[in-house]
């Protein structure tokens, strides 16, 4: 009775696991649909998949794909906005992009 409701309290702290596991997996693959419509300038499908993505992480390269793209007019609000929301993110890349520029030289 003992190991019957330990294995099943282990399934049960299991199945969120790989419930967010293959979560990750559609997101990813939904970003990369995603992606390929950006770059296809298909609107309609990419709005549609971008609007799933949730809180996906790549999601901030989309976003920044759509800043870039209207740079020119986007004004400085909007930039900041974009910068301050993401600037975590921003700080890390800047970090990992770094470190990965000095481990490269000999």
């Amino acid at each position: 009775m003992r190991t019957t409701i330990t294995a099943l309290l282990i399934t049960l702290l299991l199945v969120p696991l790989q419930l967010q596991a293959g979560s990750l997996d559609d997101q990813r693959k939904t970003f990369l649909a995603a992606e390929k419509a950006w770059q296809e300038d298909d609107t309609e499908s990419y709005e549609k998949l971008k609007s799933s993505l949730g809180d996906y992480p790549l999601r901030l390269y989309l976003d920044y794909a759509e800043l870039k793209k209207r740079f020119g007019k986007a004004d400085n609000k909007e930039i900041e906005n974009f910068i301050e929301a993401n600037r975590d993110r921003i700080q890390r890349s800047i970090l990992v992009q770094t470190s990965s520029a000095s481990n490269s030289q000999p």
